[in-house]
């Protein structure tokens, strides 16, 4: 045995230091929390800075807290680390951990913001969950190890970058920009055009700021950005567009609006739009309902453009209501609801034109409806919003906060009509329930009433609001009734639908005569007869299609029901006739109704001889027209007296058609309106002959 004390093992696995040696006790003490201040004076420290016995002792520049060590840092760190890996292999669904509506969710969204780029995180990004980690910001603020700041990316684009919207254009500076602006008189003259007429003004730019801003430009070009720049030009796009429809510029400047439109897409592109900063959201959705306006016809590309819009919108956190967010302004957070509210709108009525799904979901969203107020009632400096304006004053505004629930109903429906499993009856009657409900809440200043009946001192614009209004909730009707328009007709229980949707077309083919009267010479709208665009136009299509189907596929329900129905088909002819010249959807629009005139009228009782054909249209479109103007074929078949004079002779003797489409599955299809298609269907149910029609 050894005869040391203890064992040769027990020495060399000690866990106490052997006799002789100075035992080394390392101290763990907790870093301070409590500022200096109130460690000297040992009183307790709310831990705050400056905290709030030294805010009372008037010794808040004083107050200091010690730094937290390094391996504090780490440990917080490491558990950023953790809750992030954590969720990558997380698998379970989160669905029954969602936040109601009214309460933020968890971890709350976040806007940081860098170099001027706004970008809205949801719940999934890392971002949110490191705020959810406890002081984490104030560690990393008081962190300083030196460690290297990468350079942040470039703003600009790559000269040889091709836009993923507008292609390869040249870069511009803000001076060059500038310098392609009309003298500073013609451009004082294109604004105030422009936020006169309201109806085209955009009211997510404030007038009062903007004011501010023009003149500012003007004393110095540098103070603007390039997308600034961007909306800008495309105000005064507008505004010159107004005046070439209107006659009232000179010859030279009626290239005017092209040139400004050019402008703004190349200093939208420049200015890097798709990083989110300033002005990312107003400037491209002005530039692209400036396209929307230009154009007689619906461009798919817009569908894009205001699909970009959308997504960058979300991107920016404008689907989620700014109460929720941080970091915005009572003043901002008003204009990111109007302009919130446009870009729900030309979501919905893209969608509805093309027979596409929406890009925003009502269950993702929770922007509030803009408030009833004038510019002149907030501005910057305010901490709070004034309480909005009763319904009966009336605003510009006041259109765009009803317009706003009833865009989101409209939603609900084009998803009913779209949907691969339809939803139940029961649904369907009570959203039309719901929508009855929001149509009788209108208020008076809203009502639809006929256009002669309006005062003198009504504005056209208002007129054509409550036109607007009127037609998003007739349309609402007849799509989300029109699947059971033909379905089952002798069940009474979908009478009310059936009922429904022919009263809403019928309704609707009424309006649009009466704003065609009213946009001739001496008429009440004459002078702005520019303000109905593409996308409401094709709403009286719509209609015009409705009546078609009830007409070939249902037994009228009394001869007045029917004589009713083809009177409004008739005038819609006449329109669509006039229109043809200067629009391609206006000229397939004529060739639909009036072959279904025809068809229709073959079943009526001819009463009189009929009148010897008119000429013939001339041939523009080398295939459908030649197909149905073609000097080979045999006499028109005879029409009834009351459309003698308004359908054009059709031969139809000739043609074949081995695959009818079904007018039910045209009208149903999710794709755009193919009129063609539509006109070879009810061709073919008018005659068999062995010919085959390219249809394009």
């Amino acid at each position: 045995m050894d005869s040391r004390p203890g064992s040769y093992q027990t020495s060399v696995f000690r866990a106490q230091p052997t006799e002789g040696i100075q035992r080394k006790i390392q101290k763990r003490n907790r870093p301070p929390v409590s500022c200096l201040l109130c460690r000297t004076r040992k009183v307790k420290c709310d831990r705050q800075q400056p905290c709030e016995r030294c805010v009372k002792s008037g010794e808040a520049n004083f107050c200091e807290h010690e730094p937290m060590s390094r391996p504090v840092l780490q440990v917080r760190l490491q558990k950023l680390e953790e809750m992030v890996n954590g969720l990558r292999t997380e698998t379970e669904t989160r669905s029954d951990l969602s936040s109601p509506p009214s309460l933020p969710p968890p971890g709350g969204p976040q806007l940081p913001t860098t170099l001027g780029e706004h970008s809205y995180v949801g719940g999934t990004h890392w971002a949110s969950i490191l705020e959810s980690i406890r002081d984490i910001q104030g560690i990393l603020r008081n962190e300083v190890d030196g460690t290297p700041t990468p350079s942040p990316p470039p703003s600009q684009p790559s000269p040889d970058a091709a836009d993923v919207i507008f292609g390869k254009l040249p870069p511009i500076t803000l001076s060059q920009a500038a310098a392609r602006l009309p003298p500073r008189s013609k451009t004082d003259a294109l604004i105030l055009i422009y936020f006169r007429h309201k109806f085209m003004t955009a009211p997510y730019i404030h007038t009062t700021k903007f004011q501010r801003e023009y003149d500012a430009f003007w004393d110095d070009p540098s103070s603007a950005s390039l997308l600034w720049m961007s909306c800008l030009a495309s105000m005064l796009s507008v505004a010159a567009s107004i005046t070439v429809l209107k006659g009232e510029c000179d010859e030279s400047e009626l290239n005017l609006p092209e040139k400004l439109v050019t402008l703004s897409t190349e200093c939208l592109v420049s200015g890097d739009y798709l990083s989110a900063k300033p002005y990312s959201i107003e400037a491209l959705l002005l530039h692209s309902y400036t396209e929307l306006q230009r154009n007689r016809d619906i461009d798919s590309s817009l569908w894009a453009k205001f699909g970009l819009v959308a997504r960058l919108a979300q991107r920016m956190g404008y689907h989620r209501d700014p109460k929720y967010l941080p970091n915005i302004t009572p003043f901002e957070a008003e204009l990111r609801r109007r302009a919130f509210f446009f870009i729900e709108v030309f979501d919905v009525l893209f969608s509805f034109q093309l027979g596409m799904p929406p890009i925003i979901r009502d269950d993702e969203c929770d922007t509030e409806s803009p408030s009833n107020l004038f510019d002149n009632d907030f501005d910057e400096n305010m901490m709070t919003l004034p309480p909005p304006r009763p319904a009966t004053e009336p605003t510009t505004t006041l259109y765009l906060s009803y317009k706003s629930k009833l865009c989101r109903m409209l939603r609900r429906v084009i998803r009913y009509a779209i949907s691969i499993h339809p939803p139940p009856y029961e649904e369907v009657i009570k959203l039309d329930d719901e929508i009855a409900q929001y149509h009788a809440q209108v208020p008076p200043s809203l009502k639809i009433r006929p256009i002669r009946s309006y005062s003198f001192t009504d504005q056209t614009y208002d007129i054509m609001h409550r036109l607007m209004l009127e037609m998003m909730y007739l349309k609402s009707l007849c799509v989300l009734h029109r699947p059971y328009l033909n379905r089952e007709k002798d069940n009474p229980v979908y009478d009310r639908s059936r009922n429904t949707c022919r009263d809403a077309a019928l309704r609707i083919l009424d309006l649009h005569a009466e704003y065609e009267e009213e946009s001739k010479p001496g008429g009440r709208i004459y002078e702005d007869k520019y303000m109905l665009s593409a996308l409401t136009l094709h709403d009286f299509l719509i209609a015009a299609m409705i009546l078609c189907l009830d007409l070939t596929e249902n037994l009228p329900s009394s001869p007045a029901d029917r004589s009713r129905k083809l009177k409004a088909l008739g005038t819609s002819y006449k329109m669509w006739s006039e229109r043809k010249q200067h629009s391609r959807d206006a000229a397939h629009a004529t060739r639909v109704v009036g072959a279904i005139l025809r068809k229709v009228s073959m079943q009526e009782p001819c009463t009189r001889s009929p009148p010897p054909p008119p000429p013939k249209p001339e041939v523009r479109d080398g295939s459908l027209a030649s197909l149905l103007n073609n000097d080979s074929q045999p006499d028109p078949i005879p029409s009834p007296a009351s459309f003698d004079s308004m359908i054009p002779p059709i031969d139809f003797s000739s043609l074949d058609f081995d695959n009818n489409m079904p007018i039910d599955h045209v009208l149903n299809n999710n794709s755009a309106m193919d009129w063609v298609s539509i006109l070879c269907y009810y061709i073919g149910l008018m005659t068999r002959a062995n010919m085959v029609l390219d249809c394009h």
